[in-house]
């Protein structure tokens, strides 16, 4: 009887974490083109590029991060590097994708490793809720909530290690800074920090924002601790006692002793990508260290060269327009998608003034809760971390939506609140709360499922695939010219969506049309057309759809 007592209790205590499971794993149902590329905007363009990077990557290659090559005439390459995030993510998806030869098999692969990923950051969040107010039913349905927003549901399978990888780490981290404020693990958050770094670089964002918290409650403990001495003195000498007790207590901390680890780590992880780099292009032409495009890159990240933006760049990253674009972020991700789909039924004024109502509505219970909820420098980190990366990285952050994920802490304390207000108004209707939880998680997942997909888009990618499929087996090891859209990256585009022909293509040698900077190249045997051409010799690829393949040397 006692057996079966505490078999029953361990059951109902694992309950929320069994309904939580289930209920992302919806997300697995839904998407049936996720062998293919079809959505729109950054979701696939990204994804081509990420997963290029990804198989390219190789001992051949001295493990260069990469998207293109091209062979030139003394048998060495010329490389397309692409070393701006850590490449702890790249090994990952290469390892999944490694015993797949398909195109298709590969993306849909390295998408369902993404969902994992995304999972994962579900069962975490619960976990980390659960540190907070211990109540698992609640936890349960602010994650879900959370969770059920736009920018979650749609990139949550867009091959990248800076979206699904990098959060997955990110809140990891923020479980082990729970963990570190309530039980002092810092061995845990140290090892955990620096295990992320490898995966990438946005849990720096999170870091200072609870670093400088943390100092800040050193220094004014320093300053408690040591106003009584030397109060006989002289005030300079009272004032000088005091600022060397404050001194002490900050660099003595733990705090700052993370601050020196992590960013000892993460400038070796840095210097790693920029040796290789600097290797692999200086073998062909020589390259100084401040031409390296991993390094003017993140000059113009971090805002030190604006020579590449545009004069609209420049202007929507002014603090006052970033952050208005930011706090509208913060209210689609708060946002979940089922409920935005019944906002967009009204008019647009009724849409603006609903949803600059309920932001301020966010912002407001999470600054309430940041002062009045126990936990405050938790909940504080969590709050500002998506603000600790995006405004010194606004020069990136602004152009890409997805951004607005690391912004995570805010839906989730701004729900898991809301849900202990609800506790003590209902107590015994918790359960209504986690239905519609449930409900809300996975209509939102089957609404978002059909965006970007409808019949004649799947026919288009799958004859692209099936296309493709056959081109890089003839073209593997040779150089190739391709058609583009622009003069810095192959891509083609089909109904709307940007294909990356770097990943297509890997394994060949890829020229873009007009590439005017590229000398003593191999010839390029192939040439690929988006059209079929009457009476023209050295059609390689008869039975395609829609890509075509010619060999040059059987047209001349």
């Amino acid at each position: 009887m006692n057996y079966y007592i505490k078999w029953k209790h361990r059951l109902l205590t694992k309950l929320p974490l069994l309904a939580l499971l289930s209920s992302l794993s919806t997300v697995f149902l839904f998407g049936n083109e996720r062998g293919r590329f079809y959505r729109p905007g950054h979701h696939d363009y990204v994804s081509s590029e990420h997963l290029a990077n990804a198989v390219n990557l190789s001992s051949k290659h001295d493990l260069l991060v990469f998207t293109r090559q091209i062979a030139l005439d003394d048998g060495a390459f010329w490389y397309d590097p692409y070393n701006r995030f850590p490449p702890g993510g790249y090994f990952l998806i290469k390892l999944a994708t490694l015993p797949f030869e398909g195109l298709s098999t590969q993306i849909f692969v390295a998408r369902v490793l993404m969902l994992l990923l995304f999972v994962g950051t579900g069962v975490i969040a619960f976990w980390l809720l659960c540190r907070l107010f211990y109540n698992q039913w609640i936890a349960l349905a602010a994650t879900l909530l959370s969770l059920s927003s736009y920018y979650f549901l749609y990139y949550n399978d867009m091959i990248s290690n800076e979206v699904a990888i990098d959060l997955f780490f990110v809140v990891t981290v923020s479980h082990s800074i729970a963990l570190f404020l309530q039980e002092s693990r810092f061995q845990q958050l140290v090892i955990k920090s620096c295990l992320s770094l490898l995966f990438g670089w946005h849990v720096y964002g999170l870091l200072i924002v609870f670093i400088t918290l943390g100092m800040a409650r050193e220094a004014f403990h320093g300053f408690k601790n040591s106003k009584d001495i030397g109060c006989q003195n002289a005030n300079f000498t009272r004032l000088l006692t005091r600022v060397r007790g404050v001194a002490a207590r900050v660099v003595t901390s733990r705090y700052m002793a993370m601050a020196a680890i992590t960013v000892a780590w993460g400038t070796l992880v840095l210097i790693y990508n920029f040796v290789r780099e600097y290797s692999a292009l200086n073998s062909t032409v020589s390259t100084p260290l401040t031409s390296l495009p991993s390094f003017q890159s993140m000059l113009g990240r971090i805002g030190l060269d604006t020579s590449l933006h545009s004069d609209k760049d420049l202007e929507m990253t002014m603090l006052p327009t970033f952050m208005r674009q930011q706090l509208g972020r913060i209210g689609v991700l708060s946002t979940p998608f089922s409920f935005g789909k019944i906002l967009l039924r009204f008019g647009h004024e009724v849409q603006l003034w609903a949803f600059s109502l309920y932001t301020g509505i966010v912002v407001a219970v999470c600054m309430v809760g940041a002062v009045l909820v126990r936990h405050k420098m938790l909940i504080t980190t969590l709050i500002f971390s998506g603000f600790g990366w995006a405004l010194p990285m606004r020069y990136n952050a602004h152009a890409h939506d997805y951004e607005a994920i690391f912004y995570f802490g805010i839906p989730l304390i701004f729900f898991v609140i809301c849900g202990r207000a609800y506790e003590r108004l209902l107590p015994k209707h918790i359960w209504l709360l986690v239905i519609v939880a449930l409900a809300t998680f996975a209509i939102s997942a089957f609404q978002m499922s059909q965006i970007g997909y409808d019949t004649e888009d799947s026919e288009y990618h799958e004859a692209i695939i099936t296309d493709f499929d056959v081109i890089r087996r003839v073209t593997f090891g040779e150089n190739v010219i391709v058609p583009s859209l622009n003069k810095y990256s192959p891509l083609i585009d089909f109904t709307g969506v940007r294909h990356g022909l770097d990943y297509y293509l890997h394994g060949s040698g890829i020229i873009l049309q007009d590439d005017p900077f590229i000398e003593e190249v191999r010839l390029p045997r192939y040439i690929i057309r988006r059209t079929k051409l009457d009476n023209v010799s050295g059609l390689l690829t008869p039975q395609n759809r829609l890509v075509f393949l010619y060999d040059l040397t059987a047209s001349q």
